[in-house]
């Protein structure tokens, strides 16, 4: 066993599983469905979620939380009824995407602060997250076949830059808690 590793220290510190009580649906995605627990939000994933696709997936998030932005703190990763699940802090609070629904007199304020908050989120670094070149070139090569394509694709991601910025896999209002 590795020392050091970050889940496996969280799930060490843990004495008994905790139970779950599933208050109600937050939101229901094509991979996740997504749970208030009191305090606690748990995104339970489909089958289609890997194991170790849930595992990265809050390092990942685990790893955001030493940035300006304001993240969930993750607190386990559970297999819950057969589901991958991460069990993470409730943030209180309504969804940009409610606002501007609410609000459409607001819509411009509410773009300015969503461009506010990308231009801030790509002013973060964070080691050891993966690149954004390598993720796509893995969702590339699940769907393209053709070696040349292939191959044409894989040299213009190699062109980009290899920086440690961030980048949110979905930004967008249904995402942005205010």
């Amino acid at each position: 066993m590795k020392q050091n590793t970050p889940l496996l220290i969280m799930h060490s510190l843990k004495k008994e599983p905790t139970p779950m009580k599933f208050d109600r649906v937050i939101a229901i995605r094509n991979t996740k469905t997504i749970y208030r627990d009191g305090n606690r939000c748990i995104k339970c994933f489909h089958d289609a979620y890997s194991k170790e696709d849930v595992l990265n997936e809050a390092l990942n998030q685990s790893r955001m939380e030493s940035t300006e932005l304001y993240v969930p703190e993750v607190f386990e990763v559970s297999n819950i009824n057969g589901k991958w699940s991460i069990v993470m802090e409730f943030i209180h609070g309504k969804t940009m995407e409610q606002y501007m629904a609410e609000n459409p007199e607001r819509i411009q304020r509410y773009l300015e602060q969503f461009v506010d908050l990308q231009i801030l989120m790509g002013k973060q670094t964070v080691s050891m997250l993966p690149l954004q070149n390598t993720l796509m070139m893995k969702n590339i090569a699940k769907s393209v076949t053709d070696p040349a394509i292939l191959a044409s694709y894989k040299a213009k991601l190699d062109a980009l830059s290899g920086d440690m910025y961030v980048c949110h896999g979905l930004l967008e209002p249904s995402n942005i808690i205010i």
